[in-house]
């Protein structure tokens, strides 16, 4: 099984107890954590802790995370370095370390698309052009802040703008800005790259963050979701069920390719949730030897 083939502190913050995963209690015993940012006297300038980014480096093939998509499916953009101008700093996909967690989004799907034909994938990491592994940059340390309903989505961004240029990661500055033309006057307007483009020019296939609820997930640029980059398994298929927001007929793909219908009991069917649905098709999972938690979220334990 692919598997994580190092993970190195570029920076952190030094009050390990503030963190969403204790990391840095295990890896300050074995000197490698190499940079504290931000100093503490920048930290006690603002009232939400300040985050720091921790790089994962996955090997080729692992298993990123789980996500509920449409069938079929299509990237919002082809393959690697596509630029969106004026793309809102935030446009990403969102998957999720787990299966079960994934489950709890059908829903949003079917807000969408009512009655349409849903699937709850695995996505595989392809490597990069680059000699190693498939790099992840994981925000720690900023749990309270990326959730706080008083942050604004933009100045969020630019507080893990902030972190991925202090951490070293940008080889350029983390305000990157780039030059769209001004029908009117002729001239260059200049603006500032949005945050999902940013990391796509550190060289990371995406971040780990916690989302709303304090759940961590991850947000990959769309430029990073093509073919070349990520391979979408799909492990289970289903309807949406006669009432709104409820499950109909499911099966599931085992790993031979056969597709094998899967019996829900009504409240499973009703529940989206993680200790309904989510907990049921995970379960399924196991017996059939499919994956339910993804590489980086085991390796992520294993660090915790």
């Amino acid at each position: 099984m692919p598997s994580v083939l190092h993970a190195r502190t570029h920076a952190c913050q030094e009050d390990s107890a503030s963190l969403p995963l204790s990391y840095f209690s295990a890896w300050k015993t074995k000197g490698n954590v190499y940079v504290t940012w931000p100093p503490t006297s920048m930290q006690q300038q603002h009232h939400h802790t300040q985050p720091g980014v921790v790089v994962v480096e996955l090997s080729d093939g692992a298993l990123l995370g789980f996500k509920a998509l449409p069938v079929p499916w299509q990237p919002e953009l082809p393959a690697s370095g596509v630029r969106l101008p004026a793309a809102p700093d935030w446009a990403a996909l969102y998957p999720q370390l787990t299966l079960a967690r994934a489950a709890a989004y059908l829903g949003n799907q079917w807000e969408r698309a009512p009655g349409h034909a849903c699937q709850l994938a695995a996505l595989r990491v392809r490597r990069q052009q680059r000699r190693g592994g498939v790099r992840v940059g994981v925000v720690v340390g900023a749990s309270d802040l990326l959730t706080a309903a008083d942050v604004d989505a933009r100045e969020k961004a630019r507080v893990v703008r902030e972190a991925l240029r202090a951490s070293g990661l940008l080889a350029v500055d983390g305000q990157v800005e780039a030059e769209d033309e001004d029908e009117e006057n002729g001239r260059g307007q200049q603006r500032a790259v949005p945050l999902m483009e940013v990391v796509a020019q550190a060289g990371l296939a995406c971040l780990c963050l916690p989302d709303a609820d304090g759940w961590m997930e991850l947000a990959v640029p769309h430029s990073r979701t093509g073919p070349d980059n990520i391979d979408v398994l799909t492990i289970f298929s289903m309807e949406e069920g006669r009432r709104p927001f409820t499950v109909g007929n499911v099966t599931m793909r085992h790993a031979d390719g056969a597709d094998v219908p899967i019996l829900l009991e009504r409240d499973e069917r009703e529940d989206l949730g993680e200790s309904g649905l989510g907990r049921r098709l995970a379960t399924e999972a196991v017996k059939a030897s499919m994956p339910w938690k993804s590489d980086l979220c085991q390796e992520l334990e294993k660090l915790g």
